[in-house]
């Protein structure tokens, strides 16, 4: 009998170590597909983004919202170009940006605002931004600065 017990013993040992694995297993499969749903959220919000942005001509340069607070906010601060500060300041600050792009304008909005007030007007950085064509063809035009649109104009 003792024989009969401990072969009984041994296939309840075996049977909980398979439901071990596969409880392992199947927590797997649903993480494998639970990060394959975020990654084609993720997809289908940027081709959204993407549509959503592709068919504007782009705005109206006369009618900028807010132009005159934020030349409010930047006058005595001296710019060449695409840069703000001093530009023999020691520490350069520089943006990779797309103008048509909403996490660029959440980051343009939300900090960097306390870097030229700070650090910037202060003369300790110069702010310098690079158009980086991530949305659309029409970023291009549109974060041209205005010594690029007077050689533009020349040609």
């Amino acid at each position: 009998m003792s024989n009969k017990r401990e072969r009984e013993k041994r296939r309840e040992e075996r049977v909980a170590q398979e439901g071990k694995a596969g409880n392992q297993d199947q927590r797997k499969k649903v993480l494998q597909m639970g990060a394959g749903a975020a990654f084609i959220a993720v997809v289908v919000v940027a081709v959204l983004i993407v549509i959503a942005s592709g068919g504007s001509d782009g705005g109206d340069a006369s009618n900028i919202k807010d132009a005159d607070v934020v030349n409010q906010e930047l006058s005595g601060i001296p710019q060449e170009g695409m840069v703000l500060g001093d530009p023999k300041a020691p520490v350069e600050v520089v943006e990779f940006g797309d103008l048509q792009c909403p996490a660029c304008k959440a980051y343009s909005e939300e900090f960097l605002p306390e870097v030229i007030e700070g650090q910037v007007k202060q003369g300790q950085a110069k702010f310098v931004f690079k158009n980086f064509t991530i949305i659309g063809p029409e970023s291009t035009p549109a974060g041209a600065s205005k010594a690029e649109d007077a050689k533009a104009s020349e040609k």
